[in-house]
């Protein structure tokens, strides 16, 4: 970890509030858009956060780094409970039976591309899921 850096994919909202140059309600949109839309990709990728603008973007570039995930800390789309799929953005409590009810039907996810024949995958969840689960 970079020395007195946050990183911001895996910190709560107490350690994004410890950001200094970041409202209230710029640690709440960081925590939401990234609950929302899973990790950051970049350090970059914050400045599409709503209400985080340039000013802001440049108070905290160096006060931020940007861990991914690996492949064990993704969630198995093809074993995972309906619990654990909640868990992921953009998933919520339909999303995750629909999931399970493919699986029942169809069997295994062999690629991605099975993942987006579910109704209601859209394009964008199709590209969170791919960021925060695996086959």
């Amino acid at each position: 970890m970079p020395e007195n850096k946050v990183d911001i994919n895996h910190a709560d909202r107490d350690l994004i509030r410890s950001i200094t140059g970041l409202s209230e309600k710029n640690v709440n949109s960081i925590y939401e858009y990234r609950r929302a839309n899973g990790d950051f990709e970049n350090v970059e990728e914050i400045h599409h956060v709503p209400g985080i603008d340039v000013a802001s973007m440049e108070k905290i570039r160096n006060k931020v780094f940007i861990s991914t995930r690996t492949e064990t800390d993704k969630i198995d789309l093809n074993h995972a409970r309906p619990e654990e799929l909640k868990q992921l953005p953009n998933v919520g409590d339909s999303g995750a039976e629909a999931i399970v009810n493919y699986r029942k039907t169809h069997g295994e996810f062999k690629s991605f591309d099975d993942v987006d024949n579910i109704s209601g995958v859209g394009s964008f969840v199709l590209e969170s899921l791919k960021k925060n689960a695996h086959l």
